[in-house]
């Protein structure tokens, strides 16, 4: 994270906010508005601007470098996003890391109704089909909470971290 002097820093959440695949639920009042298919989702179309966008904000702890470190990352096949599209406008979209099993959810945003949500419920389906088993979302906000992320302690997350980090999985299955 960059520090409001600019200086990038490395935190270690404890407890540390997780989405374990298995306890991911949709809220019914949002499955119910995603059966219209008000987006086009798609997935690594626009990493930069994803990134960009969710360091639009006034308060963030994105910068230039960071921006620049993901980017390389994702050519390098780590790092990804999922993008929500009305017609050919960019609305949402959410980006991290994939590191074995476990998707490490960096930031989100949202310009128009649910559409973060709509690529979280994307990144859900995707990584169930390529075999992931955890999402790390670092903290846990009101948003998160609806899908099911809880706290849960440093060391036990870093065990199953750990034990997943050698899973071959795929997110474009």
């Amino acid at each position: 994270m960059a520090d409001p002097d600019g200086r990038v820093r490395a935190y270690c959440y404890d407890p540390r906010g997780v989405l374990p695949l298995a306890e991911f639920r949709v809220p019914r009042r949002l499955t119910r508005w995603l059966r219209s298919q008000p987006y086009r989702l798609t997935l690594n179309q626009a990493f930069p601007d994803v990134i960009r966008q969710c360091g639009q904000r006034s308060n963030t702890w994105l910068n230039a470098e960071i921006e620049t470190t993901f980017c390389e990352l994702h050519q390098a096949g780590w790092a990804h996003s999922l993008e929500a599209w009305q017609e050919d406008q960019l609305v949402g979209g959410l980006y991290g890391l994939a590191l074995g099993g476990t998707f490490c959810g960096e930031s989100m945003f949202s310009r128009a109704d649910n559409a973060s949500k709509a690529c979280l419920v994307e990144l859900y389906r995707r990584m169930c089909r390529g075999g992931y088993i955890l999402i790390d979302c670092q903290d846990v906000t009101s948003t998160l909470a609806q899908f099911g992320a809880r706290h849960m302690p440093f060391h036990q997350y870093y065990e199953l971290f750990c034990r997943y980090r050698k899973k071959d999985c795929k997110l474009d299955g």
